[in-house]
């Protein structure tokens, strides 16, 4: 959705090196039970401190939005938000 609004993506399972440009915005998939999640919310608070963090998953899935908004997590949007209503959650409209 980002990229057909013109927007540069890039789709990534670890944070992008030091030495590459800064995202203004890392979203992850909160539900992924493979990805570490939480600790990448972490990572990119400490390295992308101007970059803002979101994530989504299930809306059923309190554990893992407590464990999120622990970790510092400045939104969480749901599976559907996520794949359906993007740009606009985002304040990209």
């Amino acid at each position: 959705q980002l990229e057909n609004a013109g927007f540069q993506t890039r789709v990534a399972r670890v944070l992008p090196s030091p030495s590459e440009a800064a995202p203004h915005l890392v979203l992850i998939n909160l539900g992924s039970r493979s990805l570490g999640a939480i600790e990448l919310i972490s990572s990119s608070r400490e390295r992308f401190p101007n970059a803002r963090v979101l994530g989504f998953c299930g809306h059923l899935e309190i554990e893992i939005r407590r464990a999120a908004k622990a970790a510092g997590i400045e939104r969480i949007l749901t599976n559907d938000q996520a794949l359906s209503e993007l740009e606009s959650q985002l304040g990209f409209e």
